[in-house]
């Protein structure tokens, strides 16, 4: 990984993150919105509100209220997220 602000998909090839990590991302922010630092691996999170934002698609589903959690669910995919830039006390 590099000193600027790596990828979960980084955090994955090194073997520091795991999909449940992820699927427990997407849980937490499809549980409340506004979440948005959400821990993925040991000194790593991710701004969940603003990978979301960033997936037009995914940010049009997740506000509709008619759209069910099985439909929010698979509109926040979890390979979206590993393009999703993470923060860390050590990177401020």
């Amino acid at each position: 990984m590099t000193d600027a602000a790596p990828t979960v998909g980084e955090l994955f090839k090194a073997k520091s993150a795991t999909d449940e990590q992820v699927y427990a991302a997407i849980e937490a922010y499809l549980k409340d919105p506004g979440t948005y630092e959400h821990l993925i691996a040991e000194g790593y999170g991710i701004d969940i509100a603003a990978a979301v934002l960033g997936q037009a698609w995914a940010s049009q589903i997740v506000g509709l209220i008619e759209s069910s959690q099985n439909l929010k669910r698979g509109a926040v995919r979890p390979e979206d997220l590993r393009r999703a830039a993470l923060w860390s006390p050590e990177l401020t």
